[in-house]
């Protein structure tokens, strides 16, 4: 039995009749490595008369034949899998590493749009996990930009086969309600996603390098024990970095502040930046010049 699953694998991307038929067999039953073989020779062949088939195991109690049922999603291009595949990826800290990067793999490999903002918010989320899987993820964003531009766009698809190997019109109702199940998956794991990212300086540069070497008083008369003492109210202390929130933790600071007209000035500046050059460096940046000019205030 092993040697014909093996056998069926490798001689899937013939795509011949009896080929087929075993392959349908093995998904119409219940057995395990039936089910994994039939999967890899989907993957193989990129037969799109299984697509139902293979969306359907991705809910399989089985992990192996989801991780399967997902790298076959991926080498089929299956939008439909994408809101499993998003929930997937929501869940990246509960789940095991080989099923989160063959979700994020099989999502890069599909190639819409809508996973480049999943892929990038899962890279801030998870950048405590293991290098491989932080690296993985890089590498997928890198996949889906190429992809996207080699791919054709959504709207351009008007035809898809279906279980008989015929091909059907889809039609444009079709493709709105897929679209609209998509974005709203989306839409979900991102809002667990950007929960998940760390909000704490741990490993980032204070803007003060000098540390005290015992408790001094501070400014406002307290005493502090071992820290980087610089501003006592440095806006950088415990502000989250994400490009997610800077404008809200700007805003706040800025309502908080006694500025004068140079520091208006210079927040005229940051507030006409352009919102891709935002980061938590052009951030840096600005309170380091705002502390300056605080200083030269004091």
């Amino acid at each position: 039995a092993a040697v014909r699953r093996a056998a069926v694998v490798a001689y899937a991307v013939s795509e011949t009749k009896r080929v087929n038929e075993i392959i349908r067999g093995y998904f119409a039953g219940n057995d395990r490595y039936e089910l994994i073989a039939a999967l890899r020779a989907v993957s193989i062949s990129m037969n799109d008369e299984f697509s139902e088939s293979v969306l359907e195991l991705l809910e399989h109690d089985d992990e192996e034949i989801v991780i399967e049922a997902i790298r076959a999603a991926g080498a089929l291009q299956l939008k439909e899998a994408l809101p499993a595949l998003f929930e997937m990826i929501s869940r990246f800290d509960r789940i095991t590493p080989d099923l989160l990067l063959a979700a994020v793999g099989a999502v890069a490999e599909i190639g819409d749009e809508s996973g480049m903002d999943v892929l990038e918010t899962l890279g801030e989320a998870a950048v405590d996990m293991d290098d491989e899987i932080t690296e993985a993820v890089d590498d997928c964003i890198d996949t889906l930009n190429m992809t996207i531009n080699l791919g054709t766009s959504f709207d351009d698809e008007e035809w898809e086969q279906n279980e008989d190997g015929e091909w059907d019109f889809v039609s444009s109702e079709e493709k709105e309600e897929l679209r609209d199940k998509i974005e709203d998956a989306r839409e979900r794991c991102l809002s667990i996603l950007e929960e998940k990212i760390p909000h704490d300086l741990e490993d980032d540069e204070p803007l003060d390098p000098e540390e005290d070497d015992g408790d001094e008083e501070c400014e406002c008369g307290e005493h502090h024990g071992h820290h980087h003492h610089h501003h006592h109210n440095n806006p950088l202390d415990g502000m989250d970095l994400s490009r997610f929130r800077i404008l809200d933790d700007l805003e706040a600071y800025e309502a908080d502040a006694d500025l004068d007209e140079d520091e208006d000035e210079l927040w005229a500046e940051f507030e006409e930046m352009d919102e891709e050059d935002l980061d938590a460096d052009s951030l840096r940046d600005f309170i380091e010049k705002l502390e300056k000019r605080k200083g030269k205030k004091n």
